[in-house]
């Protein structure tokens, strides 16, 4: 489901300049999903989660931890609006 990493999709020069996400990265031949932190792909596991209701840890919204609520607020603004804020 996330990244395989073991892909070649970026091998050999394939993917030169296939990659651009604007303020974010410049185009680059390295594929994007190996940027990608393994300790970030975890949080962006654990949204779906936390848009249901199940949080880290037992208790209620004052009781999380407050680097998780705020990796989770990052996470949905960029869902719903992009790195802009403005849709």
């Amino acid at each position: 489901m996330w990244p395989c990493g073991d892909c070649e999709c970026d091998a050999h020069g394939v993917g030169n300049g296939r990659w651009h996400i604007p303020g974010v990265i410049k185009k680059t031949g390295v594929c994007a999903r190996r940027m990608v932190t393994d300790f970030s792909w975890q949080m962006l596991s654990f949204h779906n989660h936390y848009v249901n209701g199940n949080l880290a840890v037992p208790g209620g919204v004052t009781s999380q931890p407050g680097v998780y609520l705020e990796i989770m607020e990052i996470i949905s603004e960029w869902m719903t609006h992009g790195k802009s804020g403005d849709g």
